[in-house]
């Protein structure tokens, strides 16, 4: 849940992440920050499917896993970087992490250590009224808007009730 809000603020503030960190000449480069924001998503929610799986003891078969991805993650960056260009490179690395995520997922759900679909729901809704509290707000600058969208975000959350007393139970009883 972290991760959207801290996304969100990267891609609106890229251009002057740039300019702060490499100087003037490199806000162009803002493009391949803004297309590189979905692999660290997917990548912290891969991280939490793979300390689940872990604890399971279910090593093996997410080494698996994490195998069929890197093969899809490499094949996506080589033919999205050729077909695109170097903003493809994030394009195809967000694709291959997706597809790693989506099958520990599977594997977790086999297991059945977690049950995505109702918190994923609330969270959807929760993500909509974010993305249309920042539509609204889109020409606030952007120093201004990241707090506003982290607030909405967290407001959202919390009214739709995506993460429930029973979901943060249960995860800290899983990973605590």
């Amino acid at each position: 849940a972290v991760s959207l809000p801290v996304a969100l603020g990267m891609f609106l503030l890229a251009p002057q992440i740039c300019l702060t960190l490499f100087g003037p000449g490199y806000e162009q480069s803002a493009i391949h920050l803004q297309f590189l924001l979905p692999y660290f998503v997917l990548t912290l929610l891969n991280s939490v499917a793979t300390c689940t799986l872990i604890a399971l003891g279910e090593e093996r078969s997410f080494a698996r896993y994490q195998m069929i991805g890197s093969t899809v993650l490499i094949a996506a960056v080589l033919l999205v970087t050729s077909a695109a260009g170097s903003p493809g490179a994030g394009v195809g690395i967000s694709f291959g992490e997706l597809v790693t995520l989506l099958l520990l997922l599977r594997l977790l759900k086999r297991k059945e250590a977690i049950d995505l679909r109702p918190t994923a729901v609330r969270f959807a809704g929760a993500l909509a009224c974010t993305g249309i509290l920042v539509y609204l707000a889109g020409g606030l600058d952007p120093v201004l808007l990241v707090p506003i969208a982290i607030a909405g975000l967290t407001i959202s959350i919390l009214l739709t009730r995506a993460l429930s007393i029973h979901d943060a139970r249960l995860l800290l009883a899983r990973f605590i």
